[in-house]
């Protein structure tokens, strides 16, 4: 007797049909890990840039300024020369200077000021925004201590479920926000979770 092997069409059938099961519950999960980690990357971007800006006022004895800028020479803050204004967000991209601020705006990059470093636009779908005492930019002082404390917002597709806080104390002290209680939402200083990714 001559046996042809292959497949019958109930094997075929069984097989695709657990490849469509697969497929369906792995890439909505694989999607997840591709935004956690984007969302992770951004966030990490802005935490190295206050540390930077933190250390650099501490090594130079000196204030030094981070800035919401959209185009790498000037704060985005009304009265700031060449700055587009309070209008353009964190999301656009900001930088961070060494701030002296003598006869001129703490708030903007005067004449002089050197710039440290520049960070570009965020990806269209990540926001970044501050709650009210970062509107415009955050200090370091030559001892550390930041002008204010305050927390941002990164979030994707301006959801607030997963995304990320970056809390800052009045020390100084730059911290990623937990999520205790594990509903993806995160908290802010005192476990209060934030409310929006407009002014968290």
């Amino acid at each position: 007797m001559n046996r042809k092997s292959g497949f019958t069409l109930l094997e075929l059938i069984l097989t695709i049909a657990l490849a469509t099961i697969i497929i369906t519950i792995g890439v909505p999960s694989f999607q997840e890990i591709i935004r956690n980690n984007r969302l992770t990357t951004q966030t990490n971007d802005l935490v190295m840039a206050l540390n930077l800006a933190r250390s650099e006022a501490i090594k130079r004895g000196t204030t030094v300024s981070i800035c919401k800028s959209s185009n790498g020479t000037q704060c985005n803050a009304n009265g700031c020369s060449g700055g587009a204004g309070d209008s353009i967000g964190w999301s656009e991209g900001w930088l961070i200077f060494v701030n002296n601020a003598v006869g001129g705006d703490v708030k903007c990059v005067d004449a002089g000021e050197e710039i440290i470093q520049v960070h570009g636009a965020l990806p269209s779908q990540f926001t970044l925004n501050p709650n009210n005492n970062f509107t415009n930019f955050i200090s370091y002082k030559s001892n550390g201590d930041s002008n204010n404390l305050g927390a941002f917002a990164v979030c994707y597709d301006d959801k607030i479920y997963f995304s990320r806080t970056v809390i800052v104390n009045s020390t100084g002290r730059i911290r990623v926000g937990d999520d205790s209680d594990h509903d993806g939402i995160p908290e802010k200083d005192g476990g209060a979770e934030i409310t929006s990714c407009t002014n968290p």
